[in-house]
């Protein structure tokens, strides 16, 4: 039977829908995947504050015409991705087909998901799609199905994948693959596997002759699933539905998808880890030598937790080229809140080893920024740290605080009257931002590489004093900063945006 699989993200790796088609697949299935990436949504140049998509209508009338044949229509969704969820179900639904919606959303609060279609996959859903193809194949009303909730039908049993070895290697096309091109406004087949290379992420590296190179990148889970329980995380919700436990691919299995990115895409040389926490796994010496052995470079996800001295050295012997650690906040009232006190408890002893054993290394050390709880003595104290003790080499990554659905986090927030946007942005933008703190301007002062002496003399008592006022807050701060760059957009004849 034929199904076809969509993903608006703006990456086209979605390894979880690849999964899903692999397995439908390897069952029979006639599957097309349509990915629909809009890169301009996160460029620099955007100045929306919004997380908004638009779809031009000949996209969707393309898309129709492509999926006219499929019985099932699977979609993946995060949660800023509802609203393009409905147009995209509302331009392909017809009479005989079923449309399903899959991912973090639908997992999260997949009663708001359910309104707006025929199915949700809460949780795993390669076992789950495949038996909801084959018993509409066979003729029957589908139902019964875990993890599968259809409208107007109980919640289902949920059930995970516990051998996540054992599927099959994700489905890289390229026939049947479509990637919607935003300059031309049309689907474009993929003929080969080297026309990835105008989809795949790429980066700077030193090259072996001095200067940098670009490199491809490639990006590949380990494990499913995250040791940790933080309050604020999809996580802390996939734990009560899928599983309690991390379930991790063997080093056989791994061996197999390196030796797959080496065969197809040859022009890759570095492997992005996505895995939550990737040093929890106890084979993780083995399985970096694997990298390496392999012939890639590799960056990866690491929690303070499962940092050792011992542990970094076999990372960077391996070749790990950037580090990155999830501090969010080192203020003890919001690591309590993250329930993260336990888990940053090393980080001291993390960044004094990177500063003296490894000063060339990069440390991307990630942050959570615009938390309605936190007050302006909370965010100088994680400053201040960073201030201390961040390496030579430490980078900042500021996301801004998004109250996902079902969360703990969630929850304290319905309580205390703090409302969650659907279309609120994760990753900080300081032009896009419609509220932007003074302090926050200070972090972005040191995520810029201003002089360390410099960054305190803008947190000193005067300029807080002065800037840390609702006007500038709410109005004088992303009125500026907006205008900034709308100003040097013309000036440089980029295109604009609305306002």
């Amino acid at each position: 039977m034929k199904v076809s699989l969509v993903s608006p993200y703006s990456s086209i790796a979605n390894i979880g829908l690849r999964s899903i088609s692999a397995v439908l697949k390897e069952k029979g299935h006639e599957v097309q995947m349509c990915f629909l990436p809009v890169p301009s949504l996160e460029s620099s140049w955007n100045l929306s504050p919004n997380f908004e998509v638009h779809y031009p209508d000949a996209l969707m009338e393309e898309l129709r015409e492509l999926t006219k044949d499929s019985r099932v229509i699977g979609l993946s969704l995060m949660s800023n991705y509802r609203e393009v969820g409905i147009r995209i179900t509302e331009a392909l639904k017809r009479p005989g087909n079923t449309i399903a919606w899959g991912g973090a959303y639908p997992t999260l609060y997949p009663e708001d998901a359910l309104s707006n279609t025929d199915v949700v996959c809460i949780g795993d859903g390669e076992e789950a799609m495949a038996e909801l193809v084959s018993q509409i194949e066979a003729g029957t009303e589908p139902d019964n199905i875990p993890n599968l909730w259809f409208k107007g039908k109980a919640y289902p049993r949920l059930k995970a994948i516990e051998d996540i070895s054992a599927l099959p290697l994700a489905d890289f096309g390229p026939q049947g693959h479509f990637v919607y091109n935003e300059q031309t406004g049309a689907l474009v087949p993929l003929h080969s596997f080297d026309d990835y290379r105008n989809h795949f992420e790429r980066r700077r590296r030193p090259s072996a002759s001095g200067g940098d190179e670009m490199v491809y990148v490639f990006r590949l889970e380990t494990s499913r699933g995250c040791p940790h329980n933080c309050t604020y995380c999809q996580n802390n919700v996939l734990k009560k539905v899928q599983s309690k436990t991390v379930r991790i691919k063997g080093l056989d299995r791994m061996k197999r998808e390196l030796d797959m990115v080496r065969e197809l895409f040859p022009f890759v040389k570095v492997i992005s880890i996505e895995d939550d926490t990737f040093t929890a796994r106890k084979d993780v010496r083995e399985l970096v030598k694997l990298v390496k052995d392999s012939g890639f470079q590799f960056r990866c996800l690491v929690s303070p937790l499962y940092a050792s001295e011992e542990l970094v050295a076999s990372l960077v012997e391996n070749g790990l080229i950037i580090f990155t650690v999830g501090l969010q906040t080192r203020a003890p009232k919001t690591e309590k809140l993250y329930n993260r006190s336990a888990l940053n408890r090393g980080i001291d002893d993390l960044f004094e080893l990177f500063a003296k054993k490894y000063p060339d290394m990069p440390v991307l050390v990630d942050l959570i920024i615009d938390n309605p709880w936190e007050t302006t003595e909370d965010r100088l104290y994680t400053l201040n740290f960073l201030l201390d003790k961040l390496p030579p080499k430490g980078l900042i990554g500021m996301n801004s605080l998004v109250i996902y659905p079902n969360t703990t986090l969630w929850e304290k927030a319905s309580a205390d009257g703090i409302s969650s946007d659907f279309n609120s942005l994760k990753t900080w933008h300081w032009h896009r931002q419609p509220k932007i703190r003074y302090t926050t301007l200070v972090y972005f002062a040191l995520k810029i590489g201003l002089p360390r002496g410099l960054v305190r003399f803008l947190e000193s008592r005067p300029f807080l004093f002065l800037f840390e006022r609702d006007l500038f807050t709410n109005f004088v701060i992303p009125k500026t900063t907006r205008l900034i760059k709308r100003s040097y957009m013309i000036l440089s004849g980029r295109k604009t945006v609305p306002k």
